[in-house]
């Protein structure tokens, strides 16, 4: 502790944060080299991780070879071949892929056996699809388009030549070709040989010349023999079927040991990544929990110096300020640090301020004197300033009552002018309205008057109306009439006439629903008859009425330009005494200026005089706190010293 109070406090906070950067740098070092110690454990799970995604998608390409080869075998379809081709590159390719990350040499050695077997079983399965291309894909390619062609003249000769029997058995060798072709049974083989010698006798005891024998013979024979050719590819393709077989299980044992074994090393990997992994963390923590320890211990320290030695200082101040210490008491002086120099300073102020205080003692004793004798002053300068200021604020005071009263009576007549100008403001917007009112209405009479023209006219149009209603009414009657004639004549006529009949009993029913529909028309015309009637009447009156507000609106009117001439003669009278009473109360404010003038001037002086009273009162105040401060600072001995008279001169007096 005695070392850390050597360095400064600045030096102190600076290491501070010095140990909290070199604690970032060792964490940082730590963090990377545990990093370096995991990267090599990493490196190799991230290796095996990239060997077992690579063995996933190997055994999926496998199991897709496996059912593009079941697809060709099944349909004979060159297109799943080009896809297995298309599978064994892409296989082959992520095979190497994953040979490129080995190094293991026991997996290294199983890939190598897995490429080898993937070679022959691809091999084996080219073989089998050359096989069945020579042999045919369909019935028109290879051997089987061969045989076809074959047989196909020997049926037209036999078709020609109308042997039925020769046709029966023909067709019998066809049917145990086509049995062997789609089951694969070698019995068909054996009926296929005793049809054909079937065949030849059928062929020999027929009634064909020697010729057609001879050629039905050699085309026979052609036939028989790409059979049998036919019948060695098969059995070749099933030899290769099952050697694919074997090498199918033989690829997939290397397979699996080859998944079993990529497994068994990514495990392992990965618990080694996990045991580097927690002892590289372990190691982490370890320096980290250790150096943090060392530097909260480190900062408990300095930061106990510095309270101890702030502690002294708050100690030392208190006491002074409290009074419980003197000035002759000081600080003790530990260290270099700043703190130190502080309780080194503070010393050296005790002593100054002891000096001080004992100067300030003598000062307040001869304050206190000068204070006394400035006492005697007050009362004489303070008793005449009085009665000025009391006979000054009487007649300021009547001079207010006076000028108030101006004041009021100004206000009461510009409050009168100014009303008569509103009221002459409003008698004149009245006679405008007036005048509006008035234009309004004569518009209103002449809107109307055009309205009653208009209802006239239509009284007139409703007379017109009536009149072609009665000649509707008139045309309706008479088609009645036709219309009743017209079935007369039917009945007349009998059968003939019962269409017309019908004819005219329609035409009277419509005749008659067009008089009913007229005699509403002609009501409810009857009915706007009356109305418009009274519409007119009312018109009529309407446009009277109208007249007569016209007159009494312009009788108000000029009612109205009387009472605007009369208020704005009152304005004017108004306005004028106003002016007057405004020139009076100006003087009467003048008068009262001047007069606050001198009252403003004596209070001053009033003023100063108490403020210099006030002042020798606060100087002797102060010399006697002076004193008393002095005292508590622990200058007794010039309190000790100090006359007794002067400090009984000092309480008694007084302060304004």
């Amino acid at each position: 502790m005695s070392r850390l109070n050597q360095f400064k406090i600045s030096h102190k906070l600076s290491f501070i944060i010095f140990l909290f950067l070199l604690i970032f740098f060792v964490m940082t070092i730590v963090f990377h080299y545990t990093r370096i110690i995991t990267e090599d454990a990493r490196q190799l799970k991230n290796r095996f991780v990239e060997i077992e995604h690579s063995v996933l998608k190997i055994s999926k390409l496998v199991f897709q070879a496996r059912f593009l080869e079941k697809l060709f075998l099944m349909h004979s379809d060159m297109a799943y071949a080009d896809d297995y081709k298309k599978n064994i590159l892409e296989l082959n390719a992520e095979l190497d892929n994953a040979i490129s990350f080995i190094e293991d040499d026991q997996q290294m050695e199983m890939s190598e056996n897995l490429k080898i077997s993937l070679n022959r079983y691809s091999k084996e399965f080219n073989d089998i699809v050359n096989l069945r291309k020579h042999i045919g894909l369909d019935h028109t390619s290879g051997l089987s388009g061969k045989l076809r062609d074959a047989i196909s003249k020997s049926e037209k000769i036999i078709a020609d030549q109308g042997e039925v029997f020769l046709m029966y058995s023909m067709l019998s060798m066809r049917r145990d070709e086509k049995n062997f072709l789609y089951r694969h049974d070698k019995k068909y083989v054996d009926e296929f040989v005793v049809e054909k010698k079937r065949f030849y006798g059928l062929l020999m005891s027929s009634s064909l010349s020697n010729e057609k024998r001879k050629e039905i013979t050699i085309l026979t024979d052609l036939y028989a023999e790409r059979f049998m050719d036919v019948v060695a590819g098969m059995d070749e393709i099933d030899g290769k079927i099952k050697v694919l077989k074997q090498s199918v299980d033989a690829m997939f044992l290397v397979l699996r040991g080859f998944e079993k074994r990529t497994y068994e090393l990514a495990k392992k990997s990965d618990t080694l990544f996990r045991l580097k992994d927690d002892r590289a963390q372990l190691i982490y923590y370890v320096v980290l929990i250790t150096i943090i320890c060392i530097a909260i211990l480190l900062v408990i320290l300095i930061i106990q110096g510095i309270n101890r030695s702030t502690a002294q200082l708050q100690r030392a101040l208190q006491g002074i300020v409290s009074g419980h210490a003197a000035l002759t008491d000081k600080l003790p002086v530990e260290g270099k640090d700043e703190m130190a120099r502080i309780a080194s300073l503070f010393n050296e102020l005790l002593v100054k301020l002891n000096i001080m205080v004992g100067e300030m003692t003598s000062m307040s004793c001869h304050l206190t004197g000068s204070a006394s004798s400035a006492q005697h002053l007050k009362d004489d300068t303070t008793r005449a300033i009085q009665v000025q200021v009391s006979e000054i604020d009487k007649i300021a005071g009547e001079i207010n009552l006076m000028t108030r009263s101006i004041e009021q009576t100004a206000e009461n007549a510009h409050s009168g002018a100014l009303r008569a100008k509103e009221a002459n403001s409003d008698a004149n917007s009245g006679q405008q309205v007036v005048a509006e009112v008035i234009s309004e209405i004569e518009k209103l009479a002449h809107y109307v008057g055009q309205a009653g023209e208009s209802v006239e006219l239509l009284n007139v149009y409703s007379v017109e109306i009536d009149s072609v209603i009665a000649m509707i009414n008139g045309i309706a009657e008479q088609t009645n009439l036709l219309a009743l004639n017209a079935a007369i004549e039917a009945a007349r006529a009998g059968e003939a006439g019962r269409g017309f009949a019908v004819v005219a009993d329609e035409v009277r029913t419509l005749s008659q629903r067009t008089t009913s529909f007229t005699g509403e028309i002609k009501k409810t015309i009857t009915n706007l008859q009356q109305g418009t009637a009274q519409s007119v009447e009312v018109m009529k009156l309407g446009r009277e009425q109208t007249v007569k507000s016209v007159e009494k609106a312009q009788q108000a009117g000029k009612a109205l330009r009387s009472i605007a001439q009369s208020v704005a003669s009152i304005a004017t009278l108004n306005t004028d005494m106003s002016q007057s009473i405004s020139q009076q109360s100006t003087l009467a404010c003048e008068i009262n200026e001047n007069i606050q003038g001198i009252s403003v001037a004596t209070n001053q002086l009033a003023v100063s005089a108490q403020q210099t009273m006030s002042d020798s009162g606060d100087i002797s105040q102060t010399a006697a706190m002076l004193q008393s401060m002095s005292g508590q600072l622990g200058s007794s001995a010039n309190q000790a010293d100090m006359p007794r008279g002067e400090a009984e001169d000092s309480s008694g007096i007084e302060l304004f």
